[in-house]
């Protein structure tokens, strides 16, 4: 990451103050000259710290903003993003990272959708506490307004506008073993607000992961992940579709995940990203939000010189144990949701670099009325302060 260069605005001074500040700045520059020449041999001590931040307007166009199955409303957009990053580098076993990035996009054409948010933030630290251990603290926080398909966990609905606020604290503990061995734990807990129709819940969870390093800066990992979704006010519901009043409902989800991420030459030109994984969703009543997801995902990366290209696909295949496909159709309910994705960066100067985007989201369903398949593309300019 690169230096920044500030500009300050001062206000207008005297005349009299002006010769002050000008004279301190000569005789400040005349000493800084002197110590450097008394001090040439000497090797400056590089800085740990370094920041980073970069504005990303752009121009765009999404054929279906509401994800409905019939009613395609489109629009060109207007993209703002911006992403900060503060980093300190782990010279002494310490490390610190906090990072912001943000979207605000505004579609000129829409009615029923004119805008969408989205907010991230995240600081993290992490410190060698002892020969090959190592311990961490996540906090995270996110804001969303968009639009989203909640249909995996609301039966009742489908595409809905979700606006709410998510902060979640994750401490972690690894432990390095021969032949680049390691072994981490993260347990956590998050809480989630949101505005009408969905429901508040609180999000404990645990995470472990083992994993190995290879080749260049390479890895594989298998982890196990179990979490609670404990809602405020919704209530559970019986295998009939009917709520049970007075009757909390609850998720607890298990995740097994392996991960393989590899880099083909010393150089990191070629880049792979492999994720295999399943989820399964239990719910505290009779099952009726009980499902199964298959997952797989893979992303592959090419770097070199000025351009920076990615390819990203998705497969989410949801296979529902309880939930009817319809009221005709009594079959077991089933969603599968295929993502893919293109982006293409290429730098200009130091600072500057043009970008652009391709998204395609295609959602099939026994139930019709969750079918529906969206195009995203976009391109701007993103330059660094």
């Amino acid at each position: 990451m690169a230096d920044r260069n500030q500009t300050f605005r001062l206000d207008e001074r005297p005349k009299a103050r002006g010769r002050f500040l000008w004279q301190l700045v000569v005789v400040t520059v005349a000493a800084t000259a002197a110590l450097a020449q008394t001090n040439e041999f000497l090797p400056e001590e590089p800085s740990p710290w370094d920041l980073t931040f970069n504005l990303r307007p752009g121009f765009g166009y999404k054929d279906n903003l509401a994800l409905s199955p019939t009613n395609r409303e489109h629009s060109i957009y207007i993209l703002s993003g911006l992403d900060a990053t503060v980093l300190r580098l782990p010279l002494d076993g310490r490390q610190f990272t906090f990072f912001v990035t943000g979207e605000d996009t505004r579609f000129l054409q829409g009615h029923e959708v004119k805008y969408e948010q989205f907010l991230a933030a995240m600081a993290e630290f992490k410190a060698d506490i002892a020969p090959n251990w190592n311990a961490g603290a996540l906090l995270q926080y996110t804001y969303q307004n968009q639009i989203y398909d909640v249909s995996t966990i609301e039966a009742t609905l489908g595409p809905v506008r979700v606006e709410g606020h998510r902060i979640g604290f994750l401490p972690s503990l690894r432990r390095d073993f021969p032949k680049d061995f390691w072994l981490q734990i993260e347990p956590g807990a998050a809480r989630q607000f949101f505005k009408e129709p969905l429901d508040d819940y609180w999000e404990p969870a645990a995470r472990l992961t083992l994993g190995r390093g290879y080749g260049f800066r390479s890895a594989i990992s298998l982890s196990y992940d179990i979490r609670q979704l404990i809602f405020d006010t919704r209530e559970q519901v019986a295998r009939d579709g009917t709520v049970l009043t007075g009757q909390l409902l609850e998720y607890r989800q298990h995740e097994v995940e392996m991960s393989l991420r590899h880099n083909w030459d010393a150089r990191r030109r070629w880049r792979t990203n492999t994720r295999l994984s399943f989820q399964l969703n239990d719910d505290n009543g009779p099952g009726f939000y009980d499902y199964r997801r298959y997952q797989i995902l893979q992303q592959i990366r090419y770097v070199e010189g000025a351009w920076d290209l990615k390819g990203s696909a998705k497969v989410s295949y949801y296979d529902f144990l309880v939930q009817p496909a319809t009221a005709s159709d009594a079959s077991a309910r089933a969603k599968t949701i295929v993502t893919f994705s293109l982006q293409a960066e290429r730098k200009l100067t130091k600072y500057l670099k043009l970008f652009a985007e391709y998204e395609h989201e295609h959602s099939l369903s026994n139930r019709p009325t969750e079918e529906y398949h969206v195009n995203r593309v976009v391109g701007g300019i993103d330059f660094e302060l």
